[in-house]
């Protein structure tokens, strides 16, 4: 007698559940981790090139970077300004795109560049102590002609 009141309970409580619609939860969609993230642009110059950068200078800036996105212009990139001169290293996790990384002194000269891959984990680290670090489309530096020891400059927009 015990079990037929144990399967009716259930099957009353199965009724209720059936009876309120869909018991589950909305689907939570989570936000982009990019979301609300806003990057101010500035015009840099190297050489005769001009660039228009997005600025990386707090810290959640600096790790989102160019994480997610599916291009980048032609001649735009991401400037990365940290507080001090130091040694910094850089990974492609998240990154989807080739990208050419150049670490800067405080003074502005280019001290280092590399090619870094979509997708990695591969770290890039700075041989030299850096202020800056400059991502653009893999092979921009080369196409540029631009290499270790030239310099860029912040202009004002």
């Amino acid at each position: 007698m015990k079990r037929q009141h144990i399967v009716s309970l259930i099957l009353i409580l199965l009724f209720i559940t059936g009876c309120k619609g869909d018991a589950s939860p909305p689907a939570v969609i989570s936000p982009s981790p990019t979301e609300g993230i806003v990057f101010e642009k500035k015009t840099i110059k190297i050489r005769d090139k001009t660039l228009m950068v997005e600025i990386a200078d707090t810290p959640e800036k600096r790790q989102i970077g160019l994480m997610y996105r599916k291009n980048l212009g032609e001649n735009e990139g991401m400037l990365f300004i940290f507080f001090e001169e130091d040694f910094h290293s850089f990974w492609m996790k998240n990154t989807l795109i080739p990208l050419s990384i150049a670490f800067i002194k405080e003074d502005g000269t280019i001290v280092q560049i590399e090619d870094m891959e979509p997708e990695t984990e591969t770290t890039h680290p700075s041989k030299f102590p850096a202020k800056y670090a400059l991502e653009v489309n893999k092979g921009w530096f080369k196409e540029n002609n631009i290499t270790a020891g030239d310099k860029i400059l912040l202009t004002a927009n």
